[in-house]
């Protein structure tokens, strides 16, 4: 089960909508890209108790 997602400096503009059904997740590294927005999905895995760098 995947539990860390470093996604940092890949220059992404969006994120897909399915990193938010990893329910296994702990931690996910988005810092550096290119993101405009961030969706609403990254609360509910912060409420999930995964710690989300942004």
């Amino acid at each position: 089960h995947l539990t860390h997602l470093d996604l940092r400096a890949n220059k992404l503009v969006s994120l897909p909508a399915s990193i938010g059904d990893l329910t296994n997740l702990v931690k996910l590294d988005v810092r550096w890209n290119k993101l405009s927005s961030f969706p609403e999905w990254l609360q509910r895995l912060e409420e999930r108790g995964c710690t989300v760098f942004t």
